[in-house]
């Protein structure tokens, strides 16, 4: 039985995949969502680094329409403070 998923659901589903890659290297550090975008950025040029919010992709926090990693073992990252996120995806 295949799972249908909406368009909304394969881009987050993307953007989950690239902010991942594009945050290794970084576990442990404390970054600012500019910095984290910027990172992202850097590594998807083409990509509109506006759809890589790291609030959707906490451990500790969980927003409307977040990622499904969110509140998981599979986030990204920890949410420190409002803007503000600890990277955890290791190597």
């Amino acid at each position: 039985m295949a799972i249908l998923l909406t368009n909304e659901q394969e881009i987050k589903m993307l953007y989950h995949r690239e902010l991942e890659f594009a945050m290794r290297g970084h576990h442990g550090k404390k970054l600012e969502t500019k910095k984290i975008k910027e990172i992202f950025q850097n590594y998807y040029p083409n990509i509109n680094k506006d759809w890589a919010q790291p609030s959707d992709h906490t451990n500790n926090h969980r927003c409307n329409k977040c990622c499904t990693c969110a509140e998981t073992e599979n986030a990204i990252f920890k949410k420190l403070k409002r803007g503000f996120y600890e990277v955890r995806i290791k190597e």
